[in-house]
C-alpha cells in the first residue's frame, strides 16, 4: 500500500510517501507565511523522489491538528482534492499522536508531544511508550509553557517544535 502523507500544522510543511510502512521519500519546507505554494511542490517532489505518480497512491493521510488553523486548511484542502479526483481514501492523523509515534523513547517512558501554539501557549498531549507504539495518557491540551514544564517528569521525552520557542522554560533542547 502506498501512502502519501501531508502535514501543515506548524510553520513547516511536510510531505512524504511510504510503501508498506517504509518511507520512500520525504520533504519539508519551513515557511513563516503560508504553505499554499510549498505543499503542492513538496508533493510533486516526494512522488518524483520515490519514482511514483499521484495515480500510484492508495491512500492520503493528513494531519488534523491541533495546529495552525490556516495551515491545516491548506493540507486538508489539497488532500480532499487529491482523494476526490483519484477516488482514493483519506485518513485523518492527529498531529500530536503522530509526533509521539516518531519519538525515540524506551517502553515505559512518558512522551510529551508539544507544538508552539503561539501567544505564549503550547498544544500538548502525553503518551506512554509501549512496544506496540504510544498509548495516549491525556487529551490534547492548550497550556502555558510553564504549566507543561511543571508536568514533565524526569526522563520524559519531549518532541515537537515547542522546544524551539520555549526550550529555556521546558528545559529541553529542540528535537
Amino acid at each position: 500500500m502506498i501512502v502519501l502523507g501531508l502535514d501543515t500544522a506548524t510553520r513547516t510543511a511536510a510531505a512524504g510517501v511510504a510503501r508498506d510502512g517504509v518511507v520512500l521519500a520525504e520533504g519539508a519546507q519551513r515557511d513563516a507565511r503560508s504553505h499554499v505554494g510549498s505543499l503542492p511542490f513538496l508533493v510533486e517532489q516526494v512522488l518524483a523522489g520515490a519514482g511514483l505518480r499521484i495515480d500510484d497512491v492508495d491512500v492520503v493521510a493528513v494531519s488534523i491538528g491541533p495546529g495552525s488553523f490556516t495551515g491545516l486548511r491548506i493540507s486538508l484542502g489539497l488532500a480532499k482534492g487529491l482523494v476526490l479526483a483519484g477516488g482514493i481514501p483519506l485518513v485523518a492523523v492527529p498531529t500530536l499522536e503522530a509526533l509521539a509515534w516518531a519519538a525515540d523513547a524506551p517502553p515505559g517512558a512518558t512522551i510529551w508531544a508539544a507544538l508552539d501554539a503561539r501567544k505564549r501557549e503550547v498544544y500538548a498531549a502525553s503518551f506512554e511508550a509501549t512496544a506496540a507504539g504510544p498509548r495516549r495518557l491525556t487529551v490534547d491540551m492548550v497550556l502555558a509553557p510553564e504549566a507543561l514544564a511543571a508536568r514533565l517528569d524526569a526522563g520524559a521525552v519531549l518532541v515537537g517544535d515547542a522546544t524551539e520557542t520555549y526550550g529555556d522554560v521546558l528545559g529541553a533542547p529542540a528535537t
